[in-house]
């Protein structure tokens, strides 16, 4: 029980309070968005068509104004609230019908009202009892639900609410999508036991975050594919027409009219038109061939860069969302085997010649500069370590250098039925070289890199 209250000061806490005054606005435009069906059903019947798109995008001020004036509130009285809602909405509807010009529709106007006190009560509820409590997910769903009732309501109902169809689409589709990222959004904070704000939590949270947006892309992009395909042929056959009507207009000069004087004799015969040359039908169907094939072309240039510089971003996504050096959990961090300098890309780097040329060992100036048989031992478990990651072994940091040693052996005698050398005394004097600081014997050194040289 302590655990949770201790989780729901934490939430609340890591919601802000008052400390960002930017929240109230875009949590007002948030439950505008889900309240829309609810709102449109109760304005469309009371406002001109013209005046209830301008009434509607105006309804989140209220919500806005309330949760910012009682920030710094902790508890409010019930006649104080309701007494505030209603000065802030009869603020609002007198701001509105000042500026938009509007008279008379006095009981309209009232009813009107009513919305924007219920809205400047929303905003005091947030503030009063926090976002999660007076946005819940009961609240939520049944705004989704909403949506789908207004869809059949439109289709189906009196021809008023027709107009309304396309934004009362694009409004579901959007809450939709923000109903999925707020509810993994708290779930997620629910589930991590750090309600602070180090680097790891906010990590953690913005890669959920921007899984959850590619995934619902994914999703809208499934979904209006068939569209997108028709909206695709569609733009394409129209840009081909404007295209082959402009080469007709450039290659056919515009007929002029023959003046008077120049009419032909009417005494004359009328010469019977007669058709092209053979090789002109040729040339204009050689020279379509090739238009043809230049739109191809450009069109094949412009999808490879674009296809390029889309393979970049996203790598770069990737890279951004995956990168094991991007949470810094120290504390919690797992065993690591010499880590860093096992896996520096820079060291990779730096081998990458010497192993092409047929071996890890091969440097022999990196050989010579280590003076001591200790750094010498250890410079000959790396390269173990680095041979088997080249030819195929998973590297894992949560295993000692013993669990590495037996598990490269393992492999090797998997694949080639034998070991290479004795496993328990090179990982002795690997240990006693770095946890000991012993030193062990040149011919041993010696040993096992002529050992290693082989394979």
């Amino acid at each position: 029980m302590q655990a949770e209250n201790n989780a729901g000061l934490n939430q609340k806490s890591a919601e802000g309070g008052g400390s960002n005054h930017w929240k109230p606005f875009v949590r007002g435009l948030t439950e505008l968005l889900f309240y829309f069906p609810f709102l449109l059903l109760a304005v469309v019947w009371l406002l001109p068509q013209s005046e209830v798109y301008p009434w509607l995008l105006t309804l989140w001020l209220p919500y806005a104004a309330a949760a910012w004036l009682i920030h710094k509130a902790e508890s409010l009285k019930f006649w104080r609230r309701l007494a505030g809602a209603l000065i802030i909405g009869g603020v609002h509807i007198a701001a509105f019908a000042f500026f938009r010009g509007l008279t008379g529709y006095d009981a309209i106007w009232l009813l009107c009202m009513a919305t924007a006190i219920w809205m400047a009560d929303r905003g005091v509820a947030m503030r009063l009892h926090g976002w999660n409590d007076s946005f819940s997910f009961n609240r939520m769903a049944s705004c989704i639900l909403a949506y789908f009732v207004l869809t059949c309501i439109i289709h189906w109902g009196p021809d008023r609410l027709s107009p309304y169809s396309i934004p009362a689409a694009i409004c579901g589709i959007t809450a939709l999508f923000l109903f999925l990222l707020i509810i993994n959004h708290r779930h997620l904070s629910f589930e991590l036991i750090d309600k602070g704000k180090n680097s790891a939590v906010l990590t953690a949270r913005r890669r959920n975050r921007w899984m959850m947006a590619i995934l619902l892309g994914l999703i809208v992009l499934i979904s209006i594919f068939r569209q997108l395909q028709q909206w695709v042929e569609e733009g394409l056959k129209t840009a081909f027409a404007a295209l082959m009507a402009l080469f007709r207009s450039e290659s056919s000069p515009p007929d002029q009219e023959i003046p008077a004087s120049q009419e032909p004799n009417a005494f004359l015969p009328e010469i019977e038109p007669r058709e092209p040359a053979l090789w002109m039908k040729m040339l204009e169907q050689f020279m379509w061939y090739v238009i043809y094939a230049f739109i191809i072309a450009v069109t094949c240039v412009l999808l490879f860069f674009i296809i390029r510089k889309l393979f970049r971003l996203s790598e770069a996504l990737w890279k951004r969302l995956f990168h094991t050096k991007a949470i810094n959990n120290e504390d919690g961090a797992a065993y690591k085997d010499e880590i860093e300098s096992l896996m520096a890309s820079s060291k990779w780097k730096r081998n990458r010649a010497s192993r092409a040329k047929g071996g890890l060992l091969n440097d022999v100036k990196a050989w010579n500069e280590l003076s001591a048989n200790s750094e010498k031992i250890r410079y000959l478990y790396k390269m173990m370590v680095r041979r088997g990651i080249s030819r195929g072994y998973s590297y894992r940091k949560d295993q000692t250098a013993r669990e590495t040693a037996e598990a490269l052996a393992k492999r090797q005698q998997k694949l080639n039925g034998t070991v290479v050398y004795e496993l328990d005394r090179f990982v002795d004097l690997y240990e006693q070289a770095r946890y000991g600081g012993i030193e062990p014997d040149s011919s041993e050194v010696e040993l096992y890199r002529s050992r290693l040289e082989e394979k």
